[in-house]
């Protein structure tokens, strides 16, 4: 993605053969999914070009996104004017880093003392709309079907091993087992799951705490939620409770 938009003429060339492909397929937009996120100005200011370029080879009516997450180096400007809706990833505040920590706190923990500060999905959405003035109608607030899990003493603590990553399904069939117990953040507003010899921990969601993310994207008046990924929640053939439970969510 760098190669493409620091050389105009591969970047033109690049965004030439997706809008084709796209209209060959009859897609009726696109979603720019630009990661790691712009870590410095130059990046920054190459990934608005794309973005301008794209919404000038599909022309209006085509829909175009893009999804993000840390806004320090987005050059809102152009992006707001070229995208038809932000996807907020709002997951992987925790999991890549060397302790352990909720995948998606609803809000900041008050539980434990973060190491990363005072993380947040509501500090995010806060960040956008108050710090870089999105308008909450452009903005789409992600819901992660998947988790994260560690090895170590406890949540917000240093870890011993790399984390790793759980499909709702995964957590499902854990819940059941024996030496597994369940716990809620009622300060961050989403559960985790931890192994009674205090060595594994996971950290996910389940239908209360994604009812509680809807209804907090209702209460910002943003334009919407969506999921990351379909199919991660399928319990058995047919059966996805998170899906439903962010389908009766969303109903007036």
């Amino acid at each position: 993605m760098r190669v493409v938009t620091d050389n105009d003429t591969i970047c033109t060339t690049y965004v030439q053969n997706v809008v084709a492909y796209a209209r060959s397929k009859q897609y009726d937009g696109l979603d720019v999914d630009w990661e790691p996120m712009p870590r410095n100005k130059n990046e920054g200011l190459a990934h608005a070009r794309l973005l301008s370029a794209l919404r000038a080879g599909l022309g209006e009516g085509v829909l175009l996104t893009v999804d993000t997450r840390e806004p320090r180096f987005l050059v809102w400007e152009e992006v707001l004017r070229a995208v038809d809706a932000v996807n907020l990833m709002g997951y992987d505040y925790h999991g890549w880093e060397d302790h352990a920590g909720h995948n998606a706190p609803l809000y900041p923990t008050k539980t434990f003392k973060d190491p990363c500060g005072d993380v947040s999905i509501s500090g995010t959405v806060e960040d956008y709309l108050q710090g870089r003035k999105v308008p909450p109608e452009k903005i789409r607030l992600g819901l992660p079907f998947y988790g994260h899990s560690f090895t170590g003493p406890g949540f917000y603590q240093k870890t011993t091993g790399e984390s790793r990553h759980w499909t709702f399904t995964d957590v499902w069939r854990l819940l059941s087992r024996p030496d597994v117990r369940q716990a809620w953040d009622s300060n961050a507003a989403v559960p985790s799951a931890h192994s009674t010899d205090g060595n594994q921990h996971v950290s996910y969601d389940d239908a209360q705490s994604l009812g509680e993310k809807v209804a907090f994207a209702r209460g910002r008046s943003l334009g919407g939620v969506f999921v990351w990924a379909l199919g991660f929640d399928e319990i058995e053939p047919g059966k996805m409770p998170l899906f439903e439970a962010v389908s009766q969510a969303r109903l007036p």
